[in-house]
C-alpha cells in the first residue's frame, strides 16, 4: 500500500472515531452495499462480454 493511501486512511480513521457509532454503521453499511453492487454489475458485464456473439 502506497504512503499516500495510508495516510488517507488515517485520515478516514480519525474522523470516524470523532462520529457517533450509530452514523459510523450506517455509512459503512451504505459503501458495502455500493461495493456489492459494483460487484454484481463488473461480473454482469463480464458475463455478457463473454457471451456476446462475435
Amino acid at each position: 500500500m502506497s504512503e499516500n493511501a495510508k495516510k488517507n486512511l488515517e485520515a478516514i480513521s480519525e474522523k470516524l472515531d470523532k462520529l457517533p457509532a450509530d452514523v459510523v454503521n450506517a455509512a459503512l453499511e451504505r459503501y458495502a452495499d455500493r461495493m456489492e453492487g459494483f460487484a454484481e454489475g463488473f461480473e454482469a458485464g463480464k458475463a455478457h462480454a463473454e457471451n456476446r456473439p462475435e
